[in-house]
């Protein structure tokens, strides 16, 4: 019985990986994952505090094939900056998601939030139903 030595190498990222994108928002660099499917509806995960936007992984995988699937990291959480001077509002974070919708270009969406990214969607100005789904 031989040996071998050689070493595995990483797999490279599979279409099922999401792509990761970057949105301004008061002189914030904010992250986000874009797990792609442009041509169906908008679909924005926002996680809730002390977490990320790759918590939504096992969802959005699940929901890319009928939606067009973004998860923000808000700020202070995941790859996105932190704020200066620890400006972490509901208003900051609203002003954020209207930011990562206006950078995107989506017009009409549904947005799925968990604790206090339920509280983020729910509290946006984006509250309008001709331009987005609440689903509980």
């Amino acid at each position: 019985m031989s040996s071998s030595s050689s070493i595995d190498a990483p797999a490279p990222p599979s279409s099922a990986d999401p792509k990761d994108r970057f949105y301004e928002s008061q002189g914030l660099r904010l992250h986000y994952a874009d797990w792609g499917n442009e041509g169906a509806p908008p679909l924005i995960l926002i996680h809730g505090g002390r977490d990320h936007c790759r918590s939504w992984d096992a969802v959005a995988r699940a929901l890319q094939p009928h939606f067009h699937v973004m998860a923000p990291d808000l700020r202070g959480h995941g790859d996105s900056d932190w704020a200066k001077g620890s400006s972490y509002s509901l208003s900051d974070y609203v002003y954020d998601l209207k930011c990562l919708v206006r950078s995107a270009s989506v017009h009409r969406m549904a947005i799925v939030g968990h604790s206090m990214g339920g509280m983020i969607g729910l509290g946006s100005e984006l509250i309008n139903f001709s331009t987005l789904t609440i689903r509980f």
